[in-house]
């Protein structure tokens, strides 16, 4: 497969999860107290890149120090993600890793944070509805990143801080941001192009 052919493949693919966000939600599930209307953006918009941005940071700091920690298996764990996941994206230069990730966070995000969670919390109400919607929204999160084990853990986990992130903000416009900003800084740091070390 080409390269471009590859990049056109990830992203029509993260493209349909939208597209299937938005059938499911035209269903009426999804999060009510956010519908898709143009008031709604405009409120929302700001909140989202500042918020979403701040949250990205924590995660930024733990991806570009986790070399550091002498954990074997956590090492073993990275080694896994760049010998299956990095050459994916290896050839492909940084507009496209760029596109990709921004397209995930919103696929993504719409899918798991806004229909799943969101319609959950919805259908539900309360502290129920707010657990259960966090939960199984992680869970969906972490079986549709499934490549291994160890990698559906870890993508339960990042579903989780994705989750909070939205009920603390009260938009899933936060995670969304983060896990695009997320997903191209370490698609950067994957591929070599992005260099830190700490002191």
């Amino acid at each position: 497969m080409t390269p471009t052919k590859r990049f056109m493949m990830l992203f029509l693919a993260e493209l349909s999860l939208m597209g299937l966000a938005i059938v499911v939600a035209w269903l009426g599930f999804y999060d009510r107290r956010e519908p898709l209307t143009m008031d709604w953006l405009k409120e929302k918009w700001s909140a989202g890149l500042l918020w979403g941005s701040v949250a990205t940071i924590p995660l930024a700091i733990a991806l570009l120090s986790l070399k550091r920690i002498n954990w074997r298996s956590l090492q073993n764990f990275l080694s896994e993600i760049e010998w299956q996941i990095a050459p994916w994206f290896q050839v492909m230069p940084s507009w496209q890793l760029g596109l990709l990730s921004i397209a995930a966070g919103l696929g993504e995000e719409m899918l798991f944070r806004w229909v799943l969670q969101g319609g959950l919390i919805s259908m539900l109400g309360g502290i129920l509805g707010t657990a259960v919607g966090l939960g199984f929204g992680a869970l969906a999160f972490g079986v549709g990143h499934y490549i291994s084990t160890a990698y559906a853990v870890f993508a339960t986990a990042m579903g989780l801080y994705l989750g909070v992130a939205m009920i603390v903000s009260e938009t899933w416009l936060v995670p969304a941001v983060c896990h695009a900003l997320y997903d191209f800084l370490a698609l950067l740091y994957l591929t070599g192009r992005l260099r830190w070390k700490l002191a």
